[in-house]
């Protein structure tokens, strides 16, 4: 977890308007820590990001980006965690997806339209899990808490929160309707 305080920072909206950062943003290296210091009755916002690079070839990230708003001794500080759900390179018209699986040499019409679906499934799936946690009494997206740029976070690790990449797609684990029921076999 790293604290950056940018309470003092002033950053240009338009031309004539500027405004002050008033909270503190506390970044989250994973989905635990972010939990662990949220307060009761928590809003989380989760907002779809997507960052490109051009360097010949075009290298697109999507991220999904949490934040919530934490009462602390010094008044209220911001928390966040992003998680990167997929990540290609496009080529002329080939692309290849890097995350969070590999598949090469693919029409890049296709790879693009993998990389939306993926960070769509990866939302839901966050969504589900976030849901699920007692200090969280609602989730928004697409929202977010706005941070100064993207230069300040570094993706985040989902270790412990349930969610998984299996057979092509992001998944969550429903919850059972009845707990003698193994997820494996039918409920009668």
């Amino acid at each position: 977890m790293s604290e950056t305080s940018i309470t003092r920072k002033v950053r240009c909206v338009h031309r004539d308007t500027t405004f002050i950062l008033p909270s503190p943003i506390i970044e989250c290296g994973n989905l635990s820590v972010f939990l662990d210091l949220l307060s009761p009755s928590s809003t989380v916002l989760l907002m779809p990001l997507r960052r490109r690079e051009s360097r010949g070839d075009i290298e697109i990230g999507m991220y999904v980006q949490v934040t919530a708003q934490i009462a602390d001794a010094g008044g209220s500080s911001i928390l966040i965690a992003t998680f990167l759900a997929a990540a290609c390179i496009i080529l002329g018209t080939t692309g290849s997806l890097l995350v969070p699986c590999e598949e090469r040499s693919k029409p890049a019409g296709y790879v693009q339209r993998r990389v939306h679906d993926l960070q769509d499934e990866f939302l839901v799936c966050l969504a589900a899990c976030l849901s699920e946690h007692p200090h969280v009494s609602h989730v928004r997206h697409p929202a977010r808490y706005r941070v100064p740029n993207e230069g300040v976070w570094r993706p985040a690790s989902l270790a412990g929160s349930g969610i998984r990449f299996q057979m092509g797609h992001w998944t969550y684990p429903q919850p059972q309707t009845d707990p003698a029921t193994p997820y494996d076999q039918p409920a009668v």
